[in-house]
């Protein structure tokens, strides 16, 4: 059995060799010019790529949105994510709301509407789906939590602005956070 794993790891270590020589002789040198004219650095390009041109096209998996059901209408999208089952939800901020749908696109929950109260959004910055598919809303300087099945659980209120919140593997909530003060803006990185 160690005979074979060395024998797997001597063709592999060889085979990544090989590989790094061969991409070392397909470098191409940059065939441009770097002037200074009137005191101003200019680069120029040459006609000809460097690479030669490349080809990117795309191919449409899945399209979400339509005009003939407000379940499909989107008004000012802040953030989109999958939970464990890869539902897909989308926040929408201009319509106080997440909507989650199922991977084939299909409508299964509204999450939130406009308000102030337990479960309502004033704002909906900003959103994630931590490992346990519970769901974090940044909502003008508190974090609204949801479980797996959009059931409102509780509001963290905040005396500073946020924006890019996340988990890190510990479940502790992390946030990009500003305040406003006297000698102006102070940023910081929040934990919570």
């Amino acid at each position: 059995m160690k005979t074979k794993i060395k024998f797997v790891l001597a063709i592999s270590l060889l085979f990544s060799f090989m590989l790094t020589l061969a991409c070392e002789k397909q470098k191409t040198e940059w065939k441009g010019e770097i002037l200074y004219e009137n005191g101003v650095k200019v680069i120029k390009n040459p006609e000809e790529p460097l690479y030669g041109e490349i080809k990117f096209e795309l191919e449409e998996d899945l399209s979400i949105g339509r005009e003939d059901d407000e379940n499909y209408l989107f008004y000012r999208v802040r953030g989109i994510a999958l939970d464990s089952e890869e539902n897909i939800y989308v926040l929408d901020k201009g319509n106080f709301r997440i909507q989650k749908f199922d991977k084939s696109g299909q409508c299964l929950q509204t999450i939130g509407r406009k308000g102030q109260g337990p479960g309502e959004f004033q704002a909906g910055h900003d959103f994630f789906i931590d490992a346990k598919d519970n769901i974090y809303v940044d909502d003008f300087r508190q974090i609204d939590r949801f479980n797996k099945q959009g059931q409102f659980i509780e509001s963290i209120p905040l005396n500073i602005y946020i924006n890019d919140i996340a988990a890190n593997p510990e479940g502790n909530i992390l946030a990009n956070g500003w305040v406003r003060d006297k000698g102006g803006i102070r940023r910081m990185i929040i934990m919570m």
